[in-house]
């Protein structure tokens, strides 16, 4: 573990990352999943037009506070309808089985960067990994997407270690770019490219 993640902090050298590792160590997000379990566990990718079921996710109360910031809408107010309307926005589900993991909200930012939003539901939270996983190698081979990025406000360490473990690499920090409580908080920008990204089965 602490080479892997030695290797995707290599572009932060001089910080010292031992804290973070000793954190992700104790905490591993996929902890109760065997090597095997995750060979097997058949995570896939579905893209989903459910709006009801999208909303649902979105505004889950152990979610919405951590994917909204000041001046987004209540969670009763909120609707994701027109983001589902535009043609270039994939909201993208994992699969276990039968069962709806989550939501993945994935945008362009050019041909080839898209950035990814994640929810995935706290019964299965410690499938995120697979999740995340399976969710960048539908990308990468569905899409025109080189790189994939996604960003993080500093207060949210789970989402910055699902990140990491799912194969993302630290590109720089979006400073003062996120509102929560009245603060101005700067944003971790994380991303992968197609010819670095982790296989789903290791």
């Amino acid at each position: 573990m602490e080479d892997r993640m030695r290797r995707f902090l290599k572009i932060a050298e001089g910080v010292d990352v031992a804290p973070l590792l000793a954190q992700i160590e104790a905490h591993p997000l996929s902890e109760n999943v065997t090597t095997a379990e995750r060979q097997g566990s058949g995570v896939r990718i579905e893209r989903t037009y459910d709006h009801e079921f999208v909303n649902a996710v979105i505004t889950h109360p152990r979610i919405y506070p951590h994917v909204s910031q000041d001046f987004s809408p209540a969670p009763e107010a909120f609707d994701c309808g027109p983001l589902m309307a535009a043609p270039d926005i994939l909201f993208l589900v994992p699969m276990q089985g039968e069962e709806r993991c989550g939501v993945f909200m994935v945008h362009p930012h050019s041909a080839i960067v898209h950035e990814v939003h994640t929810c995935i539901l706290p019964q299965y939270w410690g499938r995120s990994v697979e999740a995340g996983l399976a969710l960048i190698e539908w990308v990468f081979e569905n899409t025109k997407c080189l790189k994939l990025l996604t960003l993080v406000p500093d207060h949210n360490d789970l989402a910055y270690r699902l990140a990491l473990e799912c194969g993302m690499v630290w590109q720089g920090t979006l400073t003062a770019s996120y509102l929560k409580g009245g603060k101005l908080l700067d944003q971790r920008i994380l991303a992968v490219s197609k010819s670095e990204r982790r296989p789903t089965c290791q």
